[in-house]
């Protein structure tokens, strides 16, 4: 009988498939055509500039928060000190919540406010633990809006 010799040739099919397949995909997810966007999304416009002036801004950088010029909670490289938490709850911060409850009632008092919004802008260094802490106890003092504020590039 005839023996069947094996080829040591390697079979390069497969290779060339899966290759393909990676350069199609590569380059469909590279191309430049336009994002489209649901209707109902809406995205951050400079339609929010009149209303973004009016409002309280928090700045939360890795030394310390900042209310407008006055109110300051120190921080050690981005977090908050344990001891600023509310009793029964870690994940609010006390002092924060009282300042944000007190600017609250007195927008609820303004008639031309209608309502207490709110401008944030973090350091993008921040841990994220923090920024957590800073919306909920933001919303758990019960800010009608918060706008995300980042900078300008040049």
């Amino acid at each position: 009988m005839f023996k069947k010799k094996k080829s040591k040739a390697l079979n390069l099919t497969p290779l060339i498939d899966v290759m393909t397949t990676l350069i199609i995909f590569i380059l469909i997810q590279s191309s430049d055509s336009a994002v489209r966007v649901d209707d109902n999304i809406k995205l951050s416009t400079n339609e929010y500039g009149d209303v973004i002036k009016k409002n309280e801004n928090i700045t939360v950088s890795l030394k310390e928060l900042k209310i407008g010029e006055d109110f300051k909670i120190k921080l050690e490289k981005g977090r908050f000190n344990k001891k600023m938490a509310h009793k029964k709850e870690s994940r609010l911060i006390q002092p924060l919540y009282q300042e944000i409850t007190q600017l609250r009632e007195s927008a609820d008092n303004d008639k031309e406010k209608k309502g207490l919004n709110i401008n944030v802008s973090f350091d993008k260094r921040l841990p994220s633990d923090s920024v957590k802490k800073v919306i909920y106890t933001a919303t758990m003092a019960g800010v009608d809006n918060i706008f995300y504020v980042g900078e300008e590039k040049e």
